[in-house]
């Protein structure tokens, strides 16, 4: 029992301390877009990585919705053909779980795509 009673106090000690940085940690990552490919901003800052790679492509803008997961991530970019297009990626959408190079194969369909749809009209 005596043991017992002198680990909680030694278990707090240790604890405590890890408890504090980790929740500190969390608002840090979350705060600002530092542009790093793990953390809060993984998944928007490898599809920017991705859309840049694609020729022809710029990056004009990107946004997400913000919550304990970033949720909707729209990319807006420009192309030869079309000025503005906006792609939408859900929280769910496949491509956040791909490598950059499925990542760029997949986004270059999907511009394809949206680029035949809007010259269509």
């Amino acid at each position: 029992m005596r043991k017992l009673i002198l680990m909680v106090p030694i278990m707090l000690i240790l604890c405590a301390p890890l408890t504090i940085a980790t929740v500190q940690f969390r608002k840090w990552d979350v705060a600002q877009n530092r542009g790093y490919t793990f953390g809060y901003w993984a998944d928007a800052n490898r599809l920017a990585s991705a859309v840049v790679r694609i020729p022809d492509v710029a990056l004009s803008n990107i946004q997400a919705n913000q919550d304990v997961v970033l949720k909707e991530i729209v990319i807006e970019v420009a192309t030869p053909k079309s000025p503005e297009l906006k792609l939408w990626i859900a929280h769910n959408d496949p491509i956040r779980d791909m490598s950059e190079d499925e990542m760029v194969e997949e986004l270059k369909q999907r511009i394809a795509s949206m680029e035949a749809t809007t010259t269509d009209i």
